[in-house]
């Protein structure tokens, strides 16, 4: 039971790994920002090492932050918001570019609806009414007009920064469970790579001990030749 639970955890962190070099190829690179506003803005900043890393934490950081800025109503300056929250968030900025465009043109008046019966529940938990969505209000003056704008504008952003928040942390607590579990899995499949050297071993001082070495080696390369000898430990 062990060594078919240890198996299909080998076979798991492969799978992942594979996963997430595939998913690499579609984030953003150092070129992707070149000549970018947020680059004529914040220049070399964004080139930190920090910025560009793959480990567990940083990726968990950057989905976070793409998260919160892409549910917030900033369409159309969600790179330059990224790349300015980045900086006080030390994170992955290719996943958190890449997550920030969940909101687009096309998703965004869904988002952004959800959003503001979101902030008008909350509003009425305090007996607050926030009257009618936009585009449903009619407006006898300009001035209406005006304060509706304003009145719907409060109850878009308190909705928005609110779902922003939970689904940011919602985003960064999952994926550090993934990196956790990558982890466990990494180091069950790193013990099984040195219970296979250590059997190896044992086998080949037994065969040498017992001068059958040379058919040790070939029953090793009958079956496909010896097991690696160096295991990457991160």
């Amino acid at each position: 039971m062990s060594g078919k639970m240890t198996r299909i955890s080998v076979k798991l962190h492969n799978l992942i790994e594979d996963s997430t070099g595939r998913a690499k190829r579609f984030l953003p690179r150092k070129h992707h920002l070149e000549g970018s506003f947020a680059s004529r803005i914040l220049g070399a900043t964004l080139l930190r090492r920090e910025f560009w890393s793959f480990k567990g934490e940083a990726l968990a950081k950057g989905l976070a932050v793409g998260l919160f800025v892409a549910f917030t109503p900033t369409l159309g300056i969600q790179m330059l918001l990224t790349c300015i929250l980045i900086l006080f968030i030390p994170g992955n900025l290719p996943i958190a570019l890449a997550t920030c465009w969940l909101t687009n043109p096309i998703t965004a008046i869904p988002v952004y609806t959800l959003e503001w019966y979101v902030g008008k529940w909350i509003l009425g938990l305090f007996g607050h009414d926030s009257g009618e969505p936009p585009g449903i209000v009619e407006y006898d003056s300009i001035m209406d007009f005006v304060n509706n704008i304003f009145q719907q504008g409060g109850t878009l952003w308190l909705g928005s920064l609110i779902s922003s928040f939970i689904i940011a942390m919602i985003g960064y607590w999952s994926f550090m469970g993934i990196v956790y579990i990558e982890r466990w899995l990494r180091k069950i499949k790193l013990d099984d790579f040195k219970r296979i050297r250590r059997e190896h071993r044992k086998k080949k001082r037994e065969a040498e001990s017992n001068g059958q070495l040379e058919e040790y080696a070939k029953i090793q390369r009958e079956e496909g030749g010896n097991p690696p000898l160096k295991v990457k430990e991160r």
